[in-house]
């Protein structure tokens, strides 16, 4: 696919989603209608960012970045509907060849079949050139590049009786990188099994296979099986924990089995207070490298309302992580901390900074990062 055919095909998906999803909301019948809400999303902001390059040799630059976004929630006697998208400009003062347009979008629906039978569709559509989490940023190769992707899933669940349940789910994941990288594409279909042993606590039984190929390239192959357990500590607080393997058939067509693990807290400590922690060592393929990523991260985040309009957060993120058949191992930090202010006239003001840095094997991909922005938002 040319850069050309890309560029077309992510705005057309983009403004499909866009402009058909809204028709979807009146496609059931208006008495089945309970809630229907639009929201229209302005917003202005600067940022000073020290490294726009991704590389030891830093360039910095003030950004002044225009968006727009648009929310729109449907909600009727057996469905719901959440959709959410955003175009976001970018004009660098010192680099004007750096400025670009990015693009992502967010559509999630459910539906009751019957009282026992569920689906879910969902779809996650971004195009931008600037990793938007740590966890993007983590195991992304250095340097400024666009990168575009379509993440499709779909999930059936059947429930057997008040204490079992089962799913069957699909995700289809495509890739388009920029700057010489490969297109890539992702299958992934899998099957759980929930037993409910009281309200407050769920076991689990999963397994996933995942199918990934790049373009012109090798395919590789993973099955994960695993064990999951949730507990409620209260309505709104849950511990979780994960436990399996990876059995993988790599782009090399090496052959070998990971252990995974993951524990996580997540929910409202209380009415203003929400917290999320994570710990996790797993295998994956990565969008970026024609290689499997064994990888081990934590991270922490605490969000708080400290008065009626005024409200806080911040968050850290630790990642180790090695491509296999490469041998490239990274060390990734991240941390990051906000403001923001809501007016009575429904306009917002947010501050934040954000640092990240990388140390790997491979000096070509290390960097470090400092990005300080104020934005002013409205939200019709």
């Amino acid at each position: 696919m040319t850069g050309i055919q890309r560029s077309w095909s992510r705005r057309i998906v983009f403004f499909i989603l866009l402009l058909i999803e809204p028709n979807l909301l009146f496609a059931w019948h208006p008495s089945n209608s309970k809630k229907l809400d639009i929201q229209l999303t302005p917003e202005i902001g600067e940022v000073f960012d020290d490294n726009v390059t991704y590389t030891k040799d830093k360039e910095w630059d003030l950004i002044t970045e225009l968006a727009l976004g648009l929310g729109i929630k449907h909600e009727g006697r057996r469905h719901k509907l959440d959709f959410l998208g955003r175009d976001k400009q970018q004009f660098f003062a010192r680099n004007s060849r750096l400025n670009n347009n990015s693009q992502d979008a967010r559509l999630d629906f459910l539906y009751d079949v019957t009282d026992r039978d569920h689906i879910a569709l969902r779809d996650r559509f971004a195009h931008f050139e600037d990793p938007r989490s740590f966890e993007e940023s983590f195991g992304r190769p250095s340097g400024r590049f666009a990168y575009t992707q379509n993440q499709a899933g779909a999930e059936y669940t059947r429930d057997l009786g008040e204490r079992f349940s089962t799913a069957l789910r699909y995700d289809n994941h495509l890739n388009f990188v920029s700057g010489g990288g490969s297109d890539s594409y992702v299958h992934k279909a899998g099957a759980d099994f929930n037993f409910f042993k009281s309200s407050a606590t769920l076991f689990s039984l999963l397994y996933e296979f995942t199918y990934a190929k790049f373009e012109k390239a090798q395919s590789a192959k993973i099955h994960t099986a695993a064990a999951r357990a949730r507990r409620y500590l209260t309505k709104q607080l849950y511990v979780e924990s994960k436990a399996g393997i990876d059995i993988i058939d790599s782009f090399s067509n090496d052959k070998f089995v990971r252990p995974l693990f993951s524990v996580s807290l997540d929910g409202d400590l209380d009415k203003t207070t929400h917290a999320r922690l994570l710990f996790e060592t797993s295998t994956s393929t990565n969008p970026f490298t024609m290689d499997i990523f064994e990888y081990l991260q934590a991270s922490a985040s605490l969000r708080r309302e400290f008065t009626k309009r005024l409200s806080g957060e911040v968050s850290g993120f630790y990642g180790h992580g090695r491509y296999r058949e490469f041998d490239i191992k990274d060390n990734y930090w991240g941390a990051s901390a906000g403001l923001a202010y809501q007016f009575p006239n429904d306009f917002q003001v947010k501050l934040s900074y954000t640092f990240s840095a990388v140390e790997s094997n491979a000096g070509i991909r290390e960097y470090t990062k400092n990005v300080v922005g104020l934005k002013l938002l409205r939200v019709f």
